[in-house]
């Protein structure tokens, strides 16, 4: 090819592109413009030999500038890019560019560009119409779904729908669970409905939400055709009605109790004082017809009570309710008394109460509800109460007299079952190896449940626990009769202490006293050598034997089997057992009668289980917190009440561990016995914790008996104990003062802003302790601070 003709096809593809619809540019590496073909120029504004003199830089929009020059590096690094971002024309207006350029050699690029302008701005209107369309839709709180008419697949749904993004289904699949659509007369499908008729419908299904419940829904359907006419697709919007409905029948349910009333009910407008509405019984009571009594007025029926008076009752209803700023409250009411006039003339006593509705008539007047009951009866028997209450003053002042009698009886008993028949350990001289805690709560005044312990000259420590049935004066005295009995023997017979001949001796007795053959009696009695520390014992009735944990952590129950003591059970089948096991350091058991392990909370829960939890639980612990453990936990089980169906009774016995260290401490309830707890107690006990924050809890528990129980009183002292052991660190603080309620504070949940600073003292406690417990009394507290599992 000559010269000649590539100058002419060169000159031929300038002119190509010069004419091109679309802009080109070409630049230098620096981003220089070397060469604009028209279109270019058309688009910014400039000319030729201005567009020359420029840079990319000049013509790409400050909004985005960044994006513009990252177009140009990427150009440069790659040899082609491809970008749409905002230009800027000479003028100053911006537009958007979208451009393709690739590299010419290591020297020149080419760029073609469109203005795209228009386009985005036809897409932003398009999505702004989707945005409001679909925001429109998504407003909706019921379901909208947009469905294909030829296979019923959901083209379109809404939140509200159930529908996940972009999931298949079917109408029929996604309300009913099925493959195949609706029909019948129950779900008649709106599709098909559509289809004959080309007109809108409503219909009612039945339909099932997420969880499977059943919802009554109403489904309105809407034709959509095509630009010919065609029906191609229907919109359906489900609402649900089951409240609706079941307000509809809620609302007929209430006008048939209302007609069912025994008092006849009236709707009265005020001050215009027209009968709007009564119920069936005001009709039969007066002897008119419904409408009848429509047309009347209430001085129609009230003979003497004229209109300013009646209008004053109603007057002095919203004068009371404006006073005490309460409105419409229908609490707001009068009564009184007066009489009806039936339609034969006849009268007969009433008493009236009005009430004021929240609701107001159409007129806007004030809407009454009056409620009518007929007192004739009522009025008849008041006379004859009159009557009898002048007959029957004398015999209650009788009846009280021999009341107070009994009640000092009563007392007279309590005193008796508390002194004779509770073992008080501490009277006991039992050995410091072996620890003590006990508890009973009669389920009636007085109980049927005893315990107590003996110590005898020969180094024998007996514990037993009787259970007689039957509660009050009765079961006291055949308890007394056990414990007199157990105690002759022991007088009588001091070198011959065993268990199963103890139990031999009361029955003997109680047959030989021929006591009534229903009363039954149950005890579990044990004999603890001081010596070797060998617990021997046995049991007649007892249906919930000993827990016990021994020294090595064995875990036993002390099973002796034996019917109950009872005139009902012939003698030869009565025998008791004796069984007999050896107790180590640290062993520690659990006797109790069966009303604790039988009491049922209300849930239907017995408390046997939750009882044995709790005693392996904290039995390595001192018996005290054993105890309070033990009642904390009943108490949370047994609705807040220590008293049970049953007299709840108990003993625990512990044979005191090797492991433990013991620290007393008394301080006086001022500043000063707080200084002394961080400088003499506090350096003393830390070195025996991992986490030392827990004596943090120790210490706000000291701040609160010196402060809230001692109340800063000089001469009271704030008691503490820390016992180190192997397996946990335990402390108790005790107070002088009165107590307090303590359950209010430790059942709150564990939030710092409980109220009152003994309250927040008490959270912060058990947040960084292992377990908190407080006597009933609330004037002691046990903490374990640290615990090894």
């Amino acid at each position: 090819m000559s010269g000649e003709q590539i100058n002419n096809n060169l000159k031929k593809f300038k002119a190509y592109i010069d004419e091109a619809p679309i802009g080109v540019f070409v630049v230098d590496r620096e981003g220089n413009y070397i060469e604009v073909n028209k279109e270019a120029c058309n688009m910014t504004g400039y000319s030729r030999e201005e567009l020359l003199n420029l840079t990319i830089k000049d013509v790409t929009a400050p909004e985005t500038f960044a994006e513009g020059m990252e177009h140009f590096n990427e150009l440069v690094e790659t040899g082609r890019s491809e970008r749409t971002f905002m230009a800027k024309r000479k003028d100053g207006s911006l537009f958007w560019e979208y451009m393709l350029a690739v590299k010419i050699d290591d020297s020149q690029y080419i760029g073609f560009a469109r203005d795209i302008t228009k386009q985005i701005q036809f897409e932003r209107e398009i999505n702004y119409q989707k945005t409001l369309f679909n925001g429109a839709i998504e407003a909706f709180k019921h379901s909208f779904l947009l469905i294909d008419i030829k296979d019923y697949s959901i083209l379109l749904a809404n939140k509200a729908s159930g529908i996940k993004n972009k999931e298949s289904i079917t109408c029929h699949e996604l309300t009913h669970d099925s493959e195949v659509p609706c029909s019948g007369d129950e779900h008649p499908c709106p599709v098909e409905i559509i289809k004959k008729t080309k007109e809108p419908t409503r219909v009612e299904h039945i339909h099932y939400d997420s969880k499977g419940r059943e919802r009554l829904v109403e489904v309105l359907a809407y034709p959509v055709f095509n630009d010919d006419g065609e029906l191609i697709q229907v919109i359906e919007t489900v609402f649900d009605v089951t409240e609706r409905k079941k307000a509809e029948k809620s609302l007929t349910m209430f006008r048939n109790a209302l007609d069912s009333s025994g008092d006849s009910i009236f709707l009265i407008s005020h001050p215009s004082l027209k009968i709007l509405d009564v119920n069936e019984t005001a009709s039969y009571e007066l002897g008119y017809g419904k409408e009848e009594l429509l047309n009347l007025t209430p001085f129609d029926i009230k003979p003497y009570m004229s209109e300013s008076e009646l209008k004053k009752e109603f007057d002095e209803v919203i004068n009371n309710i404006k006073n005490s700023n309460a409105a419409g409250k229908l609490k707001h009411g009068r009564s009184f008394e007066t009489y009806h006039q039936r339609k034969d003339g006849s009268e007969f006593p009433v008493e009236v109460s009005i009430h004021l509705s929240e609701t107001k008539t159409q007129e806007s007047e004030y809407l009454f509800v009056a409620s009518v009951r007929n007192i004739t009866n009522r009025k008849e028997a008041d006379k004859k109460l009159s009557e009898y209450i002048v007959e029957t003053e004398l015999k209650n002042m009788e009846i009280e007299e021999l009341y107070n009698m009994l009640d000092e009886e009563v007392n007279k008993a309590k005193h008796i079952h508390k002194r004779m028949l509770l073992g008080d350990y501490s009277e006991v001289d039992s050995p410091k190896e072996v620890t003590l805690e006990s508890h009973f709560y009669p389920a009636q005044s007085l109980g049927g449940d005893f315990y107590n312990f003996i110590k005898t000259d020969n180094n024998k420590f007996i514990i037993y626990l009787s259970d007689v049935s039957g509660h009050g004066l009765d079961g006291t005295i055949i308890s007394v009769f056990v414990k007199e009995t157990i105690e002759s023997y022991v007088t009588l017979k001091p070198d011959d202490i065993c268990p199963d001949k103890i139990m031999h001796h009361i029955n003997r007795q109680y047959r030989k006293h021929n006591y009534p053959d229903d009363y039954f009696v149950c005890v579990f009695l044990a004999v603890l050598d001081l010596e070797k520390y060998e617990l021997s014992y046995s049991s007649g009735g007892m249906q919930f034997s000993p827990m016990a944990k021994l020294g090595d952590g064995k875990k036993i129950t002390l099973k002796s089997q034996g019917l109950p003591i009872s005139s009902a059970i012939p003698k030869e089948l009565i025998s008791f057992s004796n069984e007999v096991i050896t107790l180590t350091p640290g062993s520690t058991i659990l006797f109790n009668t069966d009303g604790i392990s039988e009491q049922v909370n209300s849930d239907g829960e017995a408390y046997e289980k939750k009882l044995n939890d709790v005693f392996y639980n904290y039995c390595d612990y001192p018996p005290e917190l054993l105890k309070n453990a033990i009642n904390k936990d009943f108490m949370e089980f047994n609705d807040g009440s220590l008293q049970g169906e049953d007299d709840i009774t108990y003993v625990i016995m512990q044979i005191e561990p090797k492991d433990r260290k013991y620290y007393y401490w008394e301080i006086n309830s001022s500043p000063q016995g707080i200084a002394e707890y961080n400088s003499v107690i506090f350096p003393r006990i830390q070195a025996y914790a991992k986490n030392s924050a827990c004596f943090q809890g120790l210490l706000e528990l000291v701040i609160n008996a010196i402060e809230h129980g001692n109340k800063f009183h000089p001469d009271k002292k704030v008691h503490i104990e820390v016992i180190i052991a192997d397996k946990y660190i335990y402390a108790s603080v005790a107070d002088e003062g009165d107590g307090f309620d303590w359950t209010e504070k430790i059942y709150c949940k564990k939030e710092l802003n409980c109220e009152g600073e003994r309250g927040r003292g008490i959270k912060m406690t058990r947040i960084m302790c292992e377990g908190l417990f407080y006597n009933t009394k609330g004037n002691k507290a046990y903490l374990i601070l640290e615990r090894y599992r």
